[in-house]
């Protein structure tokens, strides 16, 4: 099973350059592997995104190169475009994607799959900040951003009726270009392990972040850009410094939990080796 980083995919172009990208890597045949989708899918391409950020269609694709791709659509640029997230959604079914990140007739639900002989339950979740900042007024889909002990509550009772069932924590959490987690957020992260999630991982930040072991249990706190090419949002005008195109994918071997850190470069936002 592999975690990566956010993920924006401009347009067709883009998507099969990521896509033989991640072909020529070899680590994600036949593994299930979970994204932070960052903004819903566009079809056609906006022409006005300024302060926006979207995904091509190709970002369906990306699945061929995988063994199961999971989205979590737990972020803030999610509400970008608000009336494509049911659309959205429906591509991602048509696709046999799952997802997670968003309430489900009002109630925080995971996504939940089995593989290899486990079962597992995906939240996603997004820092509550920045669904205040960016509000959806134009549809009733809503992404899951409540207050953390709140989410740690719904997690605590999710566990706690589901012993059997390994739970990931998919974060969406601190500010942009943030090298350090917040400390409140790092005991939130261990208060979830201590409860029992198998696993935490964090994104946001658009630069990597440290992790750890606690516990015995992989805790990322910020993956960094798995794949957003400069000069294409905000209309043409977002680029990120250097280290931004550097991240890291976290590994686990769902047999021995076993982690591997696997660092990417993208030196210019497009290539990953």
């Amino acid at each position: 099973m592999i975690f990566c980083g956010d993920m924006s995919i401009p347009n067709a172009e883009c998507g099969k350059v990521l896509r033989d990208s991640m072909e020529k890597l070899g680590i994600f045949k036949g593994e299930t592997t979970i994204i932070n989708l960052e903004g819903v899918i566009k079809d056609p391409i906006p022409k006005n995104s300024f302060w926006k950020v979207y995904n091509d269609k190709s970002a369906t694709e990306i699945k061929s190169t995988t063994g199961r791709l999971i989205y979590s659509l737990g972020n803030n640029h999610t509400y970008d475009f608000p009336e494509s997230i049911k659309p959205t959604l429906s591509l991602l079914e048509d696709n046999g994607i799952g997802y997670c990140g968003l309430l489900v007739d009002d109630v925080a639900k995971p996504y939940e799959f089995k593989s290899n002989g486990y079962e597992y339950a995906i939240f996603g979740h997004c820092w509550e900040i920045y669904t205040r900042t960016n509000v959806n007024l134009s549809s009733p889909d809503r992404v899951l951003s409540c207050h953390y002990q709140d989410f740690y509550d719904i997690v605590s009772m999710y566990v706690n009726y589901h012993p059997e069932v390994r739970v990931i924590c998919f974060m969406h959490w601190n500010f942009d270009m943030e090298k350090l987690p917040f400390p409140s957020l790092k005991k939130l992260a261990r208060d979830l392990v201590d409860i029992g999630v198998w696993t935490v991982i964090g994104n946001h930040a658009h630069c990597m972040q440290e992790w750890e072991i606690y516990k015995g249990k992989m805790i990322a706190y910020g993956l960094g850009n798995f794949y957003m090419p400069d000069g294409y949002f905000f209309n043409g005008q977002l680029k990120f410094p250097r280290e931004s195109h550097k991240s890291y994918a976290v590994e686990i071997d769902e047999s021995t939990g076993e982690c591997k850190i696997h660092y990417l470069d993208n030196p210019m936002g497009g290539v990953l080796y």
